[in-house]
């Protein structure tokens, strides 16, 4: 059976979690880049497999800072506010 394009992009709570990064005020709006990591972020940040507000090995002691509503930041990324 085919889904339809409105199938397709219904998300359920938990199927998918947006970037931390794109919650950063250090982000760079174009590419997977920021402050902390110019020469691009590493993949266990950009898949949240790590809580960015704590130190990372290269992030030059800038870390994550919201730019959004917390409770946003928290539903978006499964991280705590």
């Amino acid at each position: 059976m085919k889904s339809t394009i409105e199938e397709r992009l219904l998300w359920r709570d938990g199927d998918f979690k947006l970037s931390q990064c794109a919650f950063c005020i250090h982000k760079t709006p174009s590419d997977a880049t920021c402050a902390a990591f110019p020469t691009g972020i590493p993949l266990p940040i950009l898949r949240n497999q790590m809580d960015h507000r704590n130190g990372y090995d290269g992030d030059r002691s800038i870390r994550f800072q919201p730019i959004a509503d917390s409770d946003q930041y928290h539903a978006a990324t499964g991280f705590p506010s």
